[in-house]
């Protein structure tokens, strides 16, 4: 199953907007923090993500924010510094500039459960990766397509396929979850993806949708389960 980011997993916040004051060094402002946990994040992607290491992905990502919050001198020292460190890589309170929507962690582990192998395409900036990482989302996909990273971009078919064979799987097993019924469902459509559209502010004529529409991911999960042929009056799946 693949996703889209902005407007379906959750929404940007600017940055320092989500940073705890907790974690306010002496003498350095929100701004400063998120822009430094952003590059830890950054350089975590770039460096462990997808690789097969020793270190399980939670430690590699604690390091990292301990990293970057001691070069600030978090306040309290090296201990406080690695005891938030740990809470933000178990996912306690991720400074992330990506509010992610209530249930999109349920629901996602639950698609994995299930057996889902689960990527990501988003029309969106090269630091897309570390947001997600920041928001502790990204060990659920196996495979991120990232426009700016790839030179291609939605509605574009190409980037989707480029999606199913990182995720090595054919297109007509998969199922595209997104906001956008141009971006989103008819480029997936074009690409032989089916596709479902979540609608969680109502703005779609559902009567009139060619596809699937649905309020939040649980309507997914139901797709999903064969508990519902069709979401909310939508299009048949």
């Amino acid at each position: 199953m693949l996703f889209d980011l902005g407007g379906t997993l959750g929404f940007d916040l600017p940055p320092w907007l989500a940073v705890p004051e907790r974690l306010w060094p002496p003498g350095a402002g929100p701004e400063a923090v998120a822009k430094a946990l952003l590059r830890a994040a950054e350089r975590y992607y770039r460096l462990y993500h997808f690789r097969q290491l020793e270190a399980p992905p939670r430690l590699r990502l604690e390091r990292e924010w301990f990293l970057a919050l001691s070069e600030l001198g978090a306040a309290g020292g090296l201990g406080q510094a690695w005891r938030e460190a740990r809470q933000l890589a178990r996912g306690g309170s991720s400074p992330a500039p990506f509010q992610r929507y209530p249930e999109v962690e349920p629901v996602l582990a639950g698609l994995r459960l299930r057996g889902l192998r689960l990527g990501l395409v988003s029309n969106a900036r090269r630091q897309a990766p570390a947001v997600l990482a920041m928001a502790n989302l990204h060990h659920h996909f196996h495979a991120v397509v990232v426009s700016d990273l790839v030179g291609l971009s939605k509605p574009d078919p190409r980037i989707f396929r480029l999606a199913l064979a990182a995720c090595g799987a054919g297109r007509r097993e998969v199922l595209f979850v997104g906001n956008d019924p141009e971006c989103d469902a008819a480029g997936a459509e074009a690409a032989g993806l089916k596709a479902v559209l979540v609608d969680r502010h109502h703005k779609l004529d559902r009567r009139r949708c060619a596809w699937p529409v649905v309020s939040d991911l649980w309507g997914v999960v139901a797709l999903v389960d064969g508990r519902a042929a069709a979401a909310e009056g939508g299009g048949r799946w």
